[in-house]
């Protein structure tokens, strides 16, 4: 099928001081020059592209890159990459995985209404901010090191579990305790995995090993302690 076949040359890529600004050719099958450092915003929505291989050089990858080109399906990003713009990957329905490199900041709706999106494997020392990766298929996600998750970077998502990204093997719930924010209430917010039932079983096992509703989060009050605070729903555990 000729329409599969690389067939470009420099002048399909307007390109200014490092910054790829717009893309003209017609492939589908895309392969970045090595003097870009920065994917320009806008500059492959909307188009029909199936695959593109970025070169090590680029750290920016601008705002609206490749929203709404649903037929991207395979994308490397390199380590590079120090920054992932808002809805850059947004609406892209045949991307199924994902790997986010070290130290890289994920923003705001970046991966957002990835419909088929399954997994992402998200390296050490990144930032995924709010609604990053907003109503996609996504059950699984790896993770590294100290990594930020902002509140509901993962908002609509049927999350089922979390795994070690150098091992592969499942975390338990007290290793991920450092996602829990408290106060003197109790819980007072749920990093990154609010509203999946990943986080919900998760506040669940902590609030009940700190005698805290297993609903919220928030402390019982009373004179037997036994109706939360926040959602008045009684204590229903032992411990």
């Amino acid at each position: 099928n000729a329409d599969t076949v690389n067939v470009y040359s420099q002048k399909d890529f307007e390109i200014k001081a490092g910054v790829l600004v717009k893309y003209n050719g017609e492939s589908i099958d895309i392969n970045i020059p090595d003097n870009v450092i920065e994917i320009g915003n806008s500059c492959f929505k909307h188009t029909k592209i199936k695959s593109i291989i970025i070169p090590d050089n680029v750290k920016v990858i601008g705002q609206n890159a490749f929203s709404e080109c649903d037929e991207l399906m395979n994308i490397i990003i390199p380590d590079s990459v120090k920054s992932i713009g808002e809805n850059a990957f947004s609406k892209c329905y045949n991307l199924k995985s994902i790997t986010i490199p070290k130290g890289c900041i994920v923003n705001s709706y970046a991966f957002s209404y990835c419909g088929n999106l399954e997994t992402v494997y998200i390296n050490d020392n990144a930032i995924v901010k709010k609604i990053a990766f907003c109503k996609t298929k996504l059950s699984t996600v790896f993770i590294g090191k100290n990594i930020k998750f902002e509140y509901n970077c993962f908002l609509d998502n049927n999350i089922t579990s979390v795994k070690n990204l150098e091992t592969g093997k499942y975390f338990d719930y007290k290793s991920l305790y450092y996602l829990i924010k408290v106060d003197e209430d109790g819980v007072k917010s749920l990093e990154g995995f609010a509203s999946t039932p990943f986080g919900s079983e998760l506040l669940s096992c902590y609030a009940k090993e700190h005698n805290l509703c297993q609903h919220c989060g928030r402390r019982f009050g009373g004179l037997l302690r036994r109706k939360c605070i926040f959602c008045g729903r009684e204590k229903d555990y032992t411990n």
